[in-house]
């Protein structure tokens, strides 16, 4: 049975679907879906060999699809597929710590439980940080 797809679409991929930051797909495996959206927004997820690029991972709810059956992965009706480029450096030294600082102070740190707790509703969060010992906590450090 073939249902529609929810297809989350990250910011640098958006002038593809003219802004939309989700699009509904039929299909009945990722890679159906996937096969579905337009072919400039594919050519940047799939190799011309019609492989999962590198560096772009694909989830179907909390679980990358390479750690199931990959696009022979089934979908069902309601079904939503986020596409999570990777995001690489570039920037030396203190600008990737200037970076990362902004990082910390813009994102609330969550204890393990709580990320769980959001991960099963679906959110993605980055990790910003280490856990640390004294607190309990990711991203944030015991106040000396």
């Amino acid at each position: 049975m073939i249902g529609r797809v929810t297809v989350r679409i990250p910011t640098p991929l958006r002038s593809l679907t003219q802004g939309a930051d989700e699009v509904l797909v039929p299909g009945a495996t990722v890679g159906e879906v996937l096969h579905g959206l337009d072919d400039s927004l594919l050519q940047r997820i799939l190799t011309p060999e019609r492989e999962m690029r590198q560096f772009v991972n694909i989830y179907l709810g909390p679980k990358n699809v390479s750690t199931l059956d990959g696009l022979a992965t089934p979908v069902k009706e309601g079904d939503v597929l986020s596409i999570i480029p990777a995001v690489a450096g570039g920037n030396p030294g203190q600008e990737k710590d200037r970076w990362l600082q902004e990082l910390r102070r813009r994102i609330p740190a969550v204890t393990p439980r709580e990320a769980l707790a959001l991960q099963r509703r679906g959110a993605l969060l980055p990790d910003t940080g280490e856990r640390y010992a004294s607190t309990g906590m990711w991203g944030q450090r015991a106040e000396q």
